[in-house]
């Protein structure tokens, strides 16, 4: 459990306090070589007045019920996800003899309930050269997840934010996934020969 992972305050009923953790679906594939990443710098460009909000349950008329909060900056938290998606891969250098660092932008990242459940996650990556300062490589990646039922009855005051938490983890995972894993960027930052 990496220490981006805050539990859930069950008292909480319009300020849950959450944090979604690095947790794969799968083991990832290690890379062969060194280790090439040193530092993650991550901005937050949503236009969202807290930095800390991340979504929240709505009423019948878009009214926010109960609302999801982190216990730090998004940016934070996404910097912490994509240190320990880098160190499940070993890819994250700890002695200090990284050849890239990676610059990660969160373009969008917000979960909502009314009747079904909806998690989206857009994250753009690029990996700088650290001799040159030059920029070597750029993708993004964009995550819509739905779940629930609109018939389902767990929704307004009855829904539960874990249930949409976890609906927002999974979706930040799998954006960081799907940059981390492609052929493109493992290319990109492989060890120089």
């Amino acid at each position: 459990m990496c220490h981006a992972d805050v539990a859930l305050s069950a008292a909480a009923e319009r300020g849950t306090s959450v944090g979604p953790a690095y947790i794969p679906a799968a083991a990832p594939t290690t890379v062969q070589g060194p280790a090439t990443i040193g530092q993650v710098t991550v901005s937050d460009q949503r236009n969202a007045t807290d930095p800390k909000w991340i979504g929240a349950i709505r009423g019948g008329y878009g009214n926010p019920l109960k609302v999801l909060h982190l216990s730090q900056p998004l940016k934070d938290v996404v910097a912490e996800a994509f240190r320990e998606a880098l160190k499940a891969r070993g890819m994250l250098s700890a002695n200090g003899t990284a050849s890239f660092d990676l610059t990660v932008t969160v373009v969008k990242f917000e979960s909502t309930q009314m009747a079904r459940r909806e998690a989206e996650a857009t994250i753009a990556l690029g990996v700088i050269d650290r001799a040159t300062t030059k920029p070597l490589y750029h993708d993004t990646a964009g995550v819509d997840l739905i779940a629930g039922s609109i018939l389902a009855l767990d929704t307004g005051i009855f829904a539960s934010p874990a249930d949409l938490q976890a609906l927002a983890q999974k979706a930040l995972v799998q954006a960081i996934d799907q940059l981390l894993d492609k052929p493109d960027f493992r290319a990109a930052v492989a060890a120089r020969g």
